[in-house]
């Protein structure tokens, strides 16, 4: 049902108990073209797919390039999960990656010329330092060079979030500390103030990949009426999660 799959932002999540253990399993459908992340970031899935490379090609089974994909772990970690909330996982994961790839030819160049074009340089280099100083991870004399917020950020940065934090799972940056979230992750303070218009009025490329369609007609209602989904879809998930809240106290009393 692409109306239901749209409501749930184009994924869904199966859960199983298996052995008294409960599994979870994220499927995402389809892979849209262009992806808006905080109303500042865009990614671009295409590119992506452009330059991934080949795992088995007889079988026609591919991975994204290992800088995409370490861009990719950084904006799930930075940006969808502000840094603290699935605690040390995804931090392993870049650690992983950045041990297998990170002494690659020009990995670290592409990865920063990707972070740059996304608008993503300074939560991929927090999430990369945050990484460091957990694992120990590897990171070159100057591989975050490029990206490297300013000072004053990484001070801030240091007040909102230690390594304790991402280990409990505590101070997450949400209600009253949320604008420090969107301060550490802007790579531009001023895109801030637009940001609310973005998400309402995100352009024609980003329509034109979240409604499927090319056509000018369409896309020119399409323009008229997102404005309208995103207000109601943001609504009723506010009023769900409140629901949700309130059976949990209810079910903890």
């Amino acid at each position: 049902d692409e109306r239901w799959m749209r409501e749930e932002g184009w994924h869904i999540i199966l859960a199983k108990t298996v052995w008294g253990k409960r599994m979870l399993l994220e499927f995402h459908w389809p892979l849209r073209r262009q992806v808006m992340i905080n109303q500042l970031v865009y990614l671009d899935v295409q590119h992506i797919w452009q330059t991934a490379i080949p795992l088995d090609q007889e079988n026609n089974l591919w991975q994204p390039a290992p800088p995409a994909m370490l861009l990719h772990l950084c904006l799930h970690t930075g940006l969808q999960h502000r840094f603290t909330d699935l605690g040390l996982r995804h931090y392993v994961d870049l650690d992983r990656l950045v041990r297998l790839h990170g002494g690659e030819p020009y990995f670290w160049s592409s990865f920063a010329e990707l972070a740059e074009q996304t608008g993503a340089q300074h939560a991929a280099a927090f999430c990369l330092r945050l990484t460091e100083s957990l694992l120990g991870t590897p990171l070159p004399a100057g591989a975050l060079g490029p990206i490297q917020p300013p000072e004053w950020k990484r001070r801030l940065f240091t007040r909102s979030i230690q390594e304790q934090d991402v280990l409990n799972r505590t101070r997450a940056l949400y209600a009253h500390r949320r604008w420090r979230w969107r301060v550490l992750t802007a790579d531009r303070l001023w895109l801030l103030w637009i940001s609310p218009l973005r998400s309402l009025f995100p352009g024609r490329a980003y329509l034109a990949s979240y409604y499927a369609t090319q056509s000018g007609f369409r896309l020119a209602g399409y323009a008229l009426w997102h404005p309208f989904h995103v207000l109601s879809r943001a609504l009723r998930r506010r009023l769900r999660n409140r629901l949700q809240h309130r059976r949990s106290v209810e079910g903890a009393a």
